[in-house]
């Protein structure tokens, strides 16, 4: 069952493999003029992931300016995977990052939904990592799926779902590993395209009793067992971003 970190106490993960985050950072103005002056705000972030350590974190909303503030302020400890867009030498905003003294890259890839209301957030950024200490392989993604603006795009989120399932399947079969999507999905657990991700024998929510209006996930294929998920709402969080980052601790080679 999740719970509120409401004081940004727990860190304990001795039972665990890997621990895996979610974190919608929210674009600063500078890159959308919806956004929010980045000012402060990455400090609040960067200690909340030096707290927490998560092995892999998917991050969205991550613009321009969260790109050179975490490179400055965690450099050393976390590193950008599959950062480019298209083969511009532009960023992702649905970017993941990984911890440089747990784990290492192996493959991966950025999928463009092939329905989107913004290409550049909404995508699949997967990840094949392996562990430092045994080489326990796992795979990571992180997604952004459509908002309702300007109007209802539950049928274009049910498109995405379809994708994503894709996506982890051929992970799943191509280096037989588990495959953990963490994202903001912009659904909650009583909408239809919840039903959709957890109801098709693929995925199954990390947290067993998500609460009830929580539109950021993550959930797990087989071959992976969760054994907490966790909402950060503490003094970093709250004036970091709009959104509170989640992470689900795993256990490799259970479900």
């Amino acid at each position: 069952m999740s719970y509120i970190d409401r004081v940004g106490s727990f860190v304990s993960r001795d039972d665990a493999d890997i621990r895996v985050m979610s974190y919608n950072l929210l674009v600063d103005s500078d890159d959308y003029d919806w956004g929010t002056p980045l000012g402060e705000r990455p400090t609040g972030a960067v200690e909340c992931l030096r707290h927490y350590s998560p092995d892999v974190v998917g991050l969205q909303e991550a613009s321009t300016g969260w790109f050179a503030a975490f490179r400055e302020l965690l450099y050393g400890e976390y590193e950008f995977f599959n950062p480019d867009f298209k083969g511009e030498k532009d960023y992702v905003n649905t970017a993941l990052i990984y911890n440089v003294r747990k784990v290492r890259p192996v493959a991966g890839e950025v999928a463009v939904y092939s329905v989107s209301n913004c290409d550049r957030m909404r995508l699949v950024n997967v990840g094949v990592f392996e562990r430092i200490a045994d080489g326990r392989r796992f795979a990571v993604s992180s997604t952004h799926l459509d908002s309702d603006y300007p109007g209802d795009r539950t049928p274009e989120r049910l498109i995405q779902i379809g994708e994503l399932i894709e996506t982890a399947e051929r992970y799943n079969a191509g280096y037989g590993c588990p495959f953990i999507s963490a994202g903001d999905m912009n659904i909650t657990p009583d909408k239809p395209e919840y039903r959709a991700l957890t109801q098709n024998g693929v995925f199954t929510d990390a947290d067993q009793a998500p609460l009830p209006n929580i539109v950021d996930h993550i959930f797990r294929t087989d071959g992976v067992r969760s054994l907490r998920v966790a909402v950060v709402d503490d003094e970093n969080t709250r004036g970091a971003s709009d959104h509170l980052p989640l992470f689900a601790d795993f256990v490799l080679g259970g479900c």
